[in-house]
């Protein structure tokens, strides 16, 4: 399996918003974050974070992808 390169974001506006999951899924598969995106990132406000998964939740999201 060849490695593809992945396309750089510098600048958090780069991000498409309302992604489904499976469209964040094949964006993040394909982009990755640089060091200038960090230094324009603003802190995300606690209250707008979100949940943590409990494990029983990422194991199905996880059985689910390896299904398709």
């Amino acid at each position: 399996m060849t490695e593809r390169e992945l396309i750089p974001l510098t600048d958090p506006s780069q991000i498409p918003e309302n992604m489904t999951e499976d469209e964040a899924h094949e964006f993040w598969s394909t982009h990755e974050i640089t060091e200038e995106f960090w230094e324009k990132a603003e802190p995300v406000p606690e209250d707008e974070l979100p949940r943590p998964m409990s494990r029983e939740e990422l194991l199905r999201r996880r059985r689910k992808r390896w299904k398709r």
